[in-house]
């Protein structure tokens, strides 16, 4: 059986799948991470480029419908691309979400899959749109491969990252924080952040706020076009994010005090919202940040959250890693293994 925990998200979608042997000794699990832009864009018919190493392309492409869509970082290579809305019509209705989907499926053969995603938790809390979400789901994986399919609160993936191992046993240190701890889980996303308080591992408050690392990369798009007189998408702002520079008539230009100004204007945003939820952490044994914005911001989180602040391995593969251990999780208690 393959287990797949899949984050698709407004400004990246993560994968995390692995194979399950069982009947073996133990329970081997052989896992793989990626990563790419949620974005798509119609493939052409007939191709004006060719790439060099034959099949390069189809990699990253998946029908849907009788049509072939590119996904990720070949999608962005065209004018044609379409980015995620930010509302449910995404998850309930639009093709997007149906191409993202599938292209979660890149390395399923076939075979029967346990397939764990989440919602963000706006929209997991009702309970009809959660519902029709699943029913979503299964309709598109079906086109491909036998699906189980579970949806969990999109931020929850950290909380299981946290107290599960690689192969969905729990953790006996940290089941503590499943049986009598109260924790928060603060998701801080491409265009949302999310808060879900836990009291011994059942969450008692939501909130999602649209608020995320893509003011920061508004803000750097916003700043270059006044000061250079070009303009960045989202994803290319992003990049000069991270790489604290742009490239203009084919030479790099540093953009450093635009990136400093930037992330120092997102994080205020972004932090003054936590706060107001949750405080200074006085009333939780443990905080998990994770999501692109918790790594952007650590050192100023770590600052904020002098006690408590937590930062799982890989911050921004938390939720789909969560997901995937707990996809293990209940496998396991499927074949009554511990």
């Amino acid at each position: 059986m393959q287990v797949i925990g899949a984050d698709i998200g407004y400004g990246f979608t993560k994968v995390v799948a692995g194979q399950v042997a069982i009947g073996l000794p133990g329970f081997v699990v052989n896992a793989s991470a990626k990563q790419y832009p949620s974005v798509i864009a119609p493939d052409l018919a007939t191709p004006i480029t060719v790439e060099l190493e034959e099949g390069k392309q189809r990699n990253h492409a998946v029908t849907y419908q009788g049509k072939r869509f590119l996904y990720g970082e070949a999608a962005l290579r065209g004018r044609r691309s379409q980015s995620p809305p930010r509302h449910r019509a995404f998850f309930l209705e639009s093709n997007m979400c149906a191409v993202l989907l599938l292209s979660t499926l890149s390395r399923v053969d076939g075979e029967r899959i346990f397939y764990v995603t989440g919602l963000p938790v706006k929209y997991f809390e009702n309970e009809d749109t959660k519902l029709k979400y699943e029913d979503r789901v299964k309709s598109v994986l079906s086109e491909v491969t036998q699906a189980e399919v579970t949806i969990v609160p999109q931020a929850m993936g950290a909380f299981y990252h946290v107290v599960l191992d690689a192969t969905g046993r729990p953790i006996e240190e940290k089941m503590h924080l499943w049986k009598q701890a109260r924790c928060a889980i603060v998701d801080i996303g491409h265009f949302t952040t999310d808060i879900i308080e836990l009291d011994s591992g059942v969450p008692v408050h939501t909130s999602s706020v649209e608020v995320g690392v893509s003011l920061a990369c508004e803000t750097i798009a916003r700043e270059v076009n006044r000061k250079f007189g070009i303009e960045l998408t989202l994803h290319q702002a992003e990049r000069a994010l991270h790489a604290k520079k742009i490239m203009l008539y084919g030479e790099a230009e540093d953009i450093s005090d635009i990136v400093r100004y930037a992330k120092d204007y997102a994080f205020d945003q972004v932090m003054g919202i936590v706060t107001d939820a949750i405080g200074r952490g006085e009333n939780f044994n443990l905080i998990i940040f994770c999501g692109g914005g918790s790594i952007l911001f650590e050192q100023r989180i770590s600052a904020t959250y002098k006690k408590g602040a937590y930062f799982p391995q890989f911050p921004a593969f938390a939720n789909a890693y969560g997901y995937y251990k707990y996809g293990l999780f209940k496998v396991r208690s499927k074949l009554g293994r511990r």
